[in-house]
């Protein structure tokens, strides 16, 4: 038997993060994700998708539905870190195909910026002045560091990923999780998340001597790694 290529699966709550699996299984699983889900609101609960790609599944790849719930979910979290699909303000969530933006669609659905003064700029005077000094701390703090738009958010690369963040309606996202110190690692707890993915809201004020701290630390690591590896 054929062993089939690898494609990297991406993940809207991982940004930085992909994991590789085969090819023809995603495919298959997102074709039948796409089909069975609809362009306009009120969209699919992800358990009416699961039921739902059952039926456009081919048997060789998922034999009575094997895998067909993991699959399911890990096609939904990449086609919207790449903007193909759309969750709604709603609970339980639901999806669609992403489009025109109506009201209570997550960032997830907007058309990828050209750079991060464009990304900026789509926000709100009061969020663009905290997104910039973001942008002036990193940039301290990592002076070689390239800056560029990855998973539709503004990225930094130095030796490979160093640090993402992005905007949404009440706190900034910070990526990816902090390891490697725990001193570190303690200050920022009160921000982490279940996954280690740092949230600062928007009604506190924004640690920036933290996020100062954290880019040192992935330079100090990424050059380490990078010195390792020749």
């Amino acid at each position: 038997m054929r062993r089939s290529e690898k494609i990297e699966l991406e993940n809207v709550n991982h940004p930085g993060q992909v994991k590789r699996v085969p090819r023809d299984m995603y495919q298959a699983m997102k074709r039948a994700f796409l089909k069975v889900l609809p362009k306009t609101s009120p969209g699919l609960r992800e358990a009416e998708i699961r039921e739902r790609v059952l039926a456009h599944l081919p048997d060789e790849l998922f034999p009575k539905g094997a895998k067909a719930g993991w699959w399911t979910k890990a096609v939904q979290l990449d086609l919207e870190a790449k903007g193909v699909i759309s969750r709604l303000k709603t609970r339980p969530l639901r999806l669609r195909k992403a489009g025109n933006h109506a009201a209570g669609v997550m960032p997830t659905g907007r058309a990828t910026p050209k750079g991060i003064d464009e990304y900026v700029a789509s926000f709100p005077p009061e969020v663009q002045a905290i997104l910039e000094k973001i942008r002036l701390t990193i940039g301290n703090a990592a002076p070689d560091a390239r800056e560029t738009i990855s998973y539709k958010i503004p990225t930094y690369t130095l030796n490979g990923a160093l640090v993402y963040f992005a905007a949404f309606k009440n706190h900034i996202g910070f990526y990816p999780p902090v390891r490697g110190d725990r001193r570190l690692e303690k200050a920022i707890s009160t921000y982490a998340g279940e996954k280690g993915n740092l949230r600062f809201p928007l009604d506190q004020p924004v640690p920036y001597g933290l996020i100062e701290r954290i880019v040192k630390l992935r330079v100090k690591q990424n050059l380490s790694k990078a010195a390792s590896s020749t």
